[in-house]
Parts: C-alpha cells; sequence; structure tokens
C-alpha cells in the first residue's frame, strides 16, 4: 500500500500547497477522487439500466426453473450475455473505493511524511518523540499540537539537537472552527462541535443510501430491497461511529463523498440511465421489426 500512500499524498501536498487550508485540500481531493472514478460510476449505471430492461425475463426464469438451480443459474448467465451485462460491474467502484479509503486514512494519519514531505529518519523520530504528547499519538496529533502550541513546541525541539523547527510541522487544519486534526471522540469535552462531523457523516450515508435503493429498486428482487433497508440502518450508524473515532479530516472526506455521489446520482439517473433505456428499447424494437421482416421474406 505505500506507493499509492505516497501516490496520494503527494497529490494531496500539492493541493494543500496551493490552497494552504487541510479542510479545503480534503474537499478538492474529494472531488479529484470522484471524478477518477466517474467513468466506472457511469459504466454501472448503464449496466443497471440493462439490468432493469431485463428484470422482467429474469424473473421469468426464476420461476421457471425455482426447482433447478443449476438451470436458472446458466440460463440467467445466457440472459447476462444477451444484455451485456457483467454481474461484478455494480461492484467495481467498491472495490476500487475502498484502498483508496484505506490509504485516505494513511496519508491524515501520516501528514508529515506524505503531505509535508519529511522521509523518516531518526532525526524525524527524535522530533516527534519529544512533540508527542501521548504514546499512541499519531503524526497527525503532533501537526495539530503544533499548530496549536506553536511556542511549546518550540521550546521542546529546543530540549534536543535537531535540524527540524516547529514552522516544519505546522498545517491550518481550522475548518470554519473545526479543527480537523483533533478526534471527536477524545475530543468531545474540549471542542464539542466537532460531533457535527460524525452527525452529519451518518446522516449523508443515510441519504445516499435511501436515494442509491430508490433508483436502483427497480432491478431488485424483494429479497434484495429487504437486505438493502437492512443496510440502510445499519450503514449509517457504523459510519457515525467510524467518523466517531477516527480524525475529524475523514469525517469531512466521508461527508463530501456522500454528497458528490448523491449528487451524481440524481444526474446519471435522469441523463445516462433513462438515455440508455430508451436506446435499449428502440433497439429491441428495431430487432422485432427485423424478426417480422424475416418471417414474412420466408413465408414468400
Amino acid at each position: 500500500m505505500n506507493f499509492i500512500y505516497v501516490f496520494l499524498g503527494t497529490v494531496m501536498s500539492y493541493i494543500y500547497k496551493f490552497v494552504n487550508n487541510f479542510g479545503f485540500a480534503i474537499i478538492l481531493f474529494t472531488v479529484l477522487v470522484r471524478a477518477c472514478l466517474l467513468p466506472l460510476v457511469v459504466k454501472q449505471q448503464k449496466s443497471m439500466a440493462h439490468m432493469q430492461k431485463m428484470q422482467p425475463k429474469l424473473q421469468e426464469l426464476q420461476k421457471k426453473y425455482q426447482y433447478d438451480k443449476d438451470k436458472l443459474n446458466e440460463e440467467t448467465m445466457k440472459l447476462y450475455q444477451q444484455y451485456k451485462i457483467n454481474p461484478m460491474s455494480s461492484c467495481l467502484p467498491l472495490f476500487i473505493q475502498m484502498p483508496i479509503l484505506i490509504a485516505i486514512y494513511g496519508v491524515i494519519q501520516n501528514p508529515i511524511t506524505y503531505i509535508l514531505g519529511h522521509p523518516v529518519t531518526e532525526e524525524l523520530k527524535a522530533a516527534l518523540t519529544v512533540l508527542c504528547q501521548n504514546p499512541t499519538d499519531t503524526q497527525l496529533n503532533v501537526v495539530a499540537f503544533v499548530s496549536n502550541n506553536f511556542d511549546k513546541a518550540k521550546e521542546l525541539l529546543a530540549t534536543i539537537q535537531t535540524n527540524f523547527t516547529a514552522e516544519q510541522f505546522v498545517m491550518n487544519f481550522d475548518f470554519f472552527g473545526l479543527n480537523l486534526g483533533l478526534t471527536p471522540s477524545t475530543s468531545v469535552a474540549t471542542n464539542p462541535i466537532l460531533w457535527v462531523l460524525p452527525i452529519l457523516a451518518g446522516l449523508t450515508t443515510f441519504l445516499t443510501s435511501y436515494i442509491t435503493q430508490k433508483i436502483n429498486g427497480k432491478t431488485q428482487t424483494e429479497e434484495q430491497k429487504s437486505q438493502m433497508k437492512s443496510m440502510q440502518l445499519i450503514f449509517p450508524f457504523m459510519t457515525a461511529y467510524f467518523c466517531y473515532i477516527l480524525p475529524a479530516a475523514m469525517g469531512l472526506y466521508w461527508i463530501v463523498g456522500n454528497l458528490i455521489q448523491i449528487v451524481q446520482s440524481f444526474t446519471l439517473d435522469r441523463y445516462i440511465m433513462n438515455k440508455e433505456v430508451e436506446e435499449i428499447e428502440e433497439k429491441e424494437e428495431l430487432k422485432a421489426i427485423q424478426r417480422k421482416e424475416t418471417k414474412k421474406k420466408k413465408k414468400r
């Protein structure tokens, strides 16, 4: 994963140097990641359109071969091939986003190495040791401490022989009064406003799931719909919890990602999926006409 950390950290570093604010850097970075994934999302949406048109025939197969699972699987795969559907295409964006999400967490937790560009050396380790306020502190905690206690950080670095200065560990974590370098679970007493990020992350996750279910519900069986409804209730709480125990910056990344996905869902459903459905219907009508003409020629 280290090469992904380095790559994403380099991108984040350029963005941060441009905006000089960690919050706005995360927003721009999230937009960039989503833009890179857009072709996959569009492909997924087109696949959903084919699934929607295929659904009645799939239900017929399920009724016809309900007692013969092997035959059902065989005929279902033929149907997928007929409509040019890859069953795994809907999962591809998620599979790609997961390692990116893990890498982003690594980058955010280690901004000194991946964003400020200071390689891990014995000198850096010594500087981090003297700046750590707790044994479990990460680079992010150190940067947040130095940024908020600059004079004290200078005094601590002066107690050891190092070429590092306090200025080299400073980042602008302030985002409309929210310190993105802090963790909500450990800062509730001193920064209760950080609660807003886990709450918004949970709410936007619920809204995203709800909208996605409304759009994709046409292509799902009753069993799948029931499972999705359960996930709609579980995912928001899981998201809120993770954003509560992780740095506030991760909560902001999650919220922005959800908002972009909501906009994409509405836009792609209206302009991509509907258009794809119309094209499928036109092709099917054309094929039906061609079959009729072929039959007439054979009769003659």
